[in-house]
């Protein structure tokens, strides 16, 4: 996962967990080849990637593949906790 801390500011080295990441990859993408898509991502690695194309771009589903159960496993553990985050910071915004 250390590539990943490099690349996208997650992981051990990056970003906090939970925290918003970019991707130099993701930012040249067109918005119009994932709104409303069915996305796969092989290769997901711990899921970084796959989960910033899904709340940047609004996709339909978004399923991201890997050998590594490891990986799989923090990719499902990131999805949770991005997931409470956002649920948290729409209640507080809902209070405000």
């Amino acid at each position: 996962d250390a590539y990943y801390g490099y690349r996208a500011g997650g992981g051990a080295s990056g970003a906090a967990e939970g925290e918003v990441w970019s991707d130099a990859r993701v930012d040249l993408m067109p918005e119009r080849w994932f709104r409303g898509a069915s996305v796969l991502d092989v290769g997901c690695n711990a899921g970084y990637v796959t989960i910033l194309m899904a709340e940047r771009f609004a996709c339909d589903v978004v399923l991201g593949i890997d050998i590594d159960a490891h990986l799989v496993a923090k990719a499902r553990r990131l999805l949770r906790e991005r997931a409470r985050a956002t649920r948290q910071r729409r209640a507080r915004d809902a209070d405000a």
